[in-house]
């Protein structure tokens, strides 16, 4: 387990995916956290995936490491490093929190959590993300963890009917 100020940060259980299932098929907030069309599944055939040999977004790999992130004994959210490039030292970040749990600094600790681990733990070099233009207060989360950006990509993703610019933000481990 991995701890911050305000998040712990564990491998994910079985006894998660059904909360974390809940937040990752919301509608309002698909955008932000998936890079396609809206297209929910049902509760048995993720957990059929996670138990079997099936790619499951819960379950790590040597290119995906994926936690849950608790607060008060709560699973709250989850992040993971995707993308894992051991020959560049770097990897992606994604973090999803559910709805009422967005604006009390649990993403901004999560973050930290994940970036001393990447940094420490995994030897990485640099860590890296995309992020939706229009989600200021994400921005401004990862800014606070120690992110800045890179550049936009315009008009680079297509959410809900309309192309949106997306920001591309990164940490180096020399900028800590």
């Amino acid at each position: 387990m991995l701890s911050g100020e305000l998040v712990t940060l564990r491998a994910i259980e079985r006894d998660d995916i059904e909360v974390l299932h809940g937040f990752d098929m919301a509608y309002e907030t698909w955008p932000e956290i998936n890079y396609a069309p809206y297209a929910p599944k049902a509760l048995e055939e993720v957990l059929k995936a996670y138990d079997g040999d099936e790619e499951s977004s819960y379950r790590g790999s040597d290119a995906f490491v994926p936690f849950s992130i608790v607060v008060d004994e709560e699973v709250v959210g989850t992040c993971c490093f995707w993308g894992i490039d051991l020959h560049n030292r770097r990897a992606h970040l994604g973090i999803g929190l559910g709805e009422e749990h967005r604006g009390r600094g649990i993403g901004t600790d999560a973050t930290k959590v994940m970036l001393h681990y990447g940094f420490v733990d995994r030897g990485l070099h640099r860590i890296q993300l995309e992020v939706l233009a229009s989600n200021a207060a994400a921005i401004r989360s990862y800014e606070k963890a120690g992110f800045r950006e890179d550049g936009r990509m315009r008009e680079s993703a297509w959410v809900r009917g309309q192309f949106e610019d997306e920001v591309y933000m990164s940490v180096i481990a020399t900028d800590r």
